[in-house]
């Protein structure tokens, strides 16, 4: 997850200074505009950790396993089947019961 978080605000500041840069190369320019992409690539990484502790909390698990659990969640959800967060849980834990 953190990954995709990097690449999203790399790309951020990619497009932003690309787009800049071909209006203007000031520096009073470019400075306040990397300052105001960084402040929304610290709001999204704040939001995606908050909602991780939500997650957390709500499940009763680490902050940890609820990362992993998310992780683990997209990919089965890319590849198998769309259920909810929740329902994934619930399966994995009766899978590790059955082991």
């Amino acid at each position: 997850m953190d990954r995709l978080i990097l690449k999203i605000c790399v790309g951020m500041f990619a497009a932003t200074n690309f787009v800049a840069c071909i209006i203007s190369t000031e520096l009073k320019v470019l400075i306040p505009l990397n300052i105001l992409v960084a402040v929304v690539c610290l709001c999204i990484f704040l939001f995606m950790e908050s909602k991780f502790s939500g997650l957390a909390m709500d499940l009763g698990i680490s902050k940890k396993d609820a990362r992993k659990l998310v992780r683990e969640y997209f990919n089965y959800y890319k590849n198998v089947e769309r259920v909810s967060v929740y329902e994934y849980f619930d399966r994995s834990l009766t899978k590790d019961e059955n082991r």
